[in-house]
C-alpha cells in the first residue's frame, strides 16, 4: 500500500510527503492533527508472496521496534508516540 499526499490515517495523521522508501517499508512526513505537530510515519511494506509465518514474524518485529523506541529517550533517536 502506498500512501498518498493528503490521505488521513487513523483519523489522526495527514500524509504530507514521502521521505524515503526501502526494502521493508516507507517513511512519510505527516501532520498529527490531534497534537498539531509534524511527525514521521513509518509504514511496513512486506514483499509480496511472503508466507504467513514470515509475515507474522515481521509484524512482531515491527511492534517490538516501536515498543523499544517508545521507552528510549535520546536526542538522536526518534520519539515514538503511536503504533498501529
Amino acid at each position: 500500500m502506498t500512501l498518498e499526499n493528503g490521505q488521513v490515517l487513523q483519523s489522526r495523521y495527514r500524509i504530507i510527503s514521502l521521505l524515503g522508501q526501502g526494502g521493508m517499508g516507507a517513511v512519510y512526513r505527516a501532520w498529527d492533527m490531534r497534537l498539531d505537530v509534524l511527525v514521521a510515519l513509518k509504514e511496513m511494506i512486506p514483499q509480496p508472496g511472503l508466507d504467513p509465518q514470515t509475515l507474522t514474524q515481521l509484524r512482531q518485529q515491527f511492534h517490538q521496534e516501536a515498543t523499544i523506541l517508545a521507552h528510549l529517550h535520546h536526542p538522536h533517536l526518534v520519539r515514538v508516540t503511536d503504533f498501529f
